[in-house]
């Protein structure tokens, strides 16, 4: 496993107790690969907002975005390519 300076490892920038709690291998080649493969990348960020409360609520999803990044931009932002993708 390699990461930043700060520890954040992989596309989703997990710190290293967070990938042992929430990677996910999507692809099942046998490894939690939040570096290179999407679908884990994905499936990782996923399983972690759903433990955060993620639901089909946008307005739950903003406060669980605000939890993560506070910055209320960032959140406005996600949701309009969560909304996008799902069209």
């Amino acid at each position: 496993m390699f990461g930043s300076w700060a520890g954040a490892m992989g596309q989703c920038q997990f710190m290293p107790s967070s990938f042992l709690k929430y990677a996910v291998d999507y692809d099942n080649d046998g490894k939690r690969d939040i570096w290179y493969t999407q679908a884990d990348v994905f499936a990782s960020i996923a399983n972690y907002l759903s433990s955060e409360g993620w639901s089909g609520d946008p307005d739950n999803n903003f406060n669980v975005l605000l939890k993560w990044n506070r910055s209320r931009y960032f959140a406005t932002a996600v949701l309009q390519v969560a909304d996008n993708i799902g069209e």
